[in-house]
């Protein structure tokens, strides 16, 4: 089955199912997490390590996806925590605390792979690649327990998590005689749900590369317009589909390629990037699906922003649409806004009922994915847009999240529903004045 006979098929599902987008986050915890943060500090300044570790990993701890647990044997303590498909153990005493993540277990020896992690130590701060003694490839971290603040411990424990979570698929991938290992509470997809998803990757970097072939824009004249194409569709990639390994790896290349590389024309990033999207559609559809799976994760990699710093961005960007909607190019007026809400979502850890509306805008402009999976918001009746049902969505993410973020007040009324493009532009400027101050201003 193709990728539109999944949009277009009869068959409907009443329950919505439970599918995980986006890039995990840590930044907003409950009240009680930063109690234990607290707590932890003040025990470890007192010099009652085990019981500072036990606060700590409470606070590491979510208790609705289980991702972090710690045993208390007196004069120690054992530990485990999951970030992405890596599992990562420790001990910890008075004297010293030490984790260990194992990443891949090899046949034999590769100059290519051991290059790489030696190349890599360098650039660790905390930990370290090594070989054990069952020939499994280990990244490490230790430290005496008088040096091991709760500070240090988790910039330690996240640089081990996050760099493992992103070598192991990249590397059993690149080498045939690397194994996987202590991944077994990677939750497995369904195979319709990741032919769905494989289906929309290579739709959708089709459709923007024929988009920029066939358009009457003078590109050359315009490149940023082409950029907007592009980073539009890669950061819907990271959040809807939400890969793994190497397609995860080339969205961030693209990222830092276009954000951080100050030689470059706006030009030549483009063509790059060009190349960049032709590697992911090359991709068969049996290494896609290898990087399609959920996971519990511990750390968050985005950056906590608060609310201001994208609501200033939105400011900055969605401007800029308006001169492709009055000179009739609405592809590039709509790629503007879609940028914006992914690139916060990509950049940005938020404000939960931020991310909600986020989602929601997701929804509304994407229904045949979203259908495709079985998540039937009935936001749109064929081209046209249910503004009912658009407002009651909206009030109801306020209405989950008004105890805890007391001052959420939205004004529905001056949504635009004529066409997407000022619908796109009138949501993000709705959101753009909404407080999303939480109450205990964490």
């Amino acid at each position: 089955m193709g990728f539109f006979d999944y949009f277009f098929s009869n068959k409907t599902n009443i329950n919505q199912p439970q599918i995980q987008f986006g890039r995990f986050s840590d930044a907003y915890k409950e009240e009680r997490k930063y109690d234990a943060w607290d707590k932890s500090l003040e025990l470890f300044e007192n010099q009652d390590y085990i019981e500072s570790y036990k606060q700590f990993f409470e606070y590491l701890n979510d208790e609705s996806a289980a991702n972090c647990n710690y045993e208390d044997h007196k004069d120690h303590l054992t530990f485990e925590f999951y970030q992405g498909s890596k599992k990562i153990v420790g001990r910890a005493n008075h004297k010293s605390i030490t984790a260990e993540a194992k990443i891949a277990k090899t046949e034999s020896l590769h100059i290519g792979f051991l290059r790489r992690l030696l190349e890599d130590n360098y650039q660790l701060k905390y930990s370290r690649y090594a070989l054990d003694s069952d020939n499994c490839i280990t990244a490490v971290f230790s430290s005496s327990t008088i040096d091991g603040s709760p500070y240090k411990l988790y910039y330690s424990l996240k640089e081990l998590a996050t760099h493992t979570d992103k070598k192991d698929d990249i590397l059993i991938s690149e080498f045939e005689m690397l194994q996987p290992i202590n991944n077994g509470h990677i939750r497995k997809i369904e195979d319709a749900e990741v032919r769905i998803k494989y289906d929309y990757l290579t739709h959708e970097i089709d459709k923007a590369l024929e988009s920029i072939n066939t358009t009457k824009l003078n590109i050359s004249h315009y490149p940023g317009a082409e950029s907007y194409i592009y980073l539009d569709m890669i950061y819907r990639i990271d959040y809807l589909i939400k890969p793994e390994g190497n397609i995860m790896e080339i969205v961030d290349n693209i990222h830092n390629l276009y954000f951080h590389n100050k030689l470059k024309t706006p030009e030549q990033k483009n063509r790059l990037i060009r190349k960049e999207l032709k590697k992911i559609r090359e991709i068969p559809y049996d290494d896609f699906k290898r990087e399609i799976y959920e996971v519990k994760s511990t750390f968050g990699i985005s950056q906590s922003s608060g609310q201001t710093r994208i609501q200033e961005f939105i400011a900055s960007e969605v401007k800029n649409m308006d001169w492709y909607y009055q000179n009739g190019h609405d592809e590039f007026a709509l790629s503007i806004p879609s940028y914006i809400v992914g690139y916060s979502l990509f950049n940005y850890s938020m404000p939960a009922p931020m991310r909600d509306l986020f989602n929601l805008y997701y929804q509304i402009m994407q229904p045949k994915y979203f259908g495709a999976l079985g998540i039937n918001g009935e936001y749109r009746s064929k081209l046209k847009m249910r503004e009912s049902k658009i407002k009651k969505a909206i009030k109801s993410i306020i209405s989950v999240h008004i105890d805890e973020y007391t001052h959420l007040e939205v004004d529905v009324r001056k949504l635009y529903f004529q066409d997407s493009s000022q619908f796109a532009k009138s949501f993000l400027q709705m959101v753009q004045v909404i407080n999303f101050e939480r109450k205990d201003h964490r």
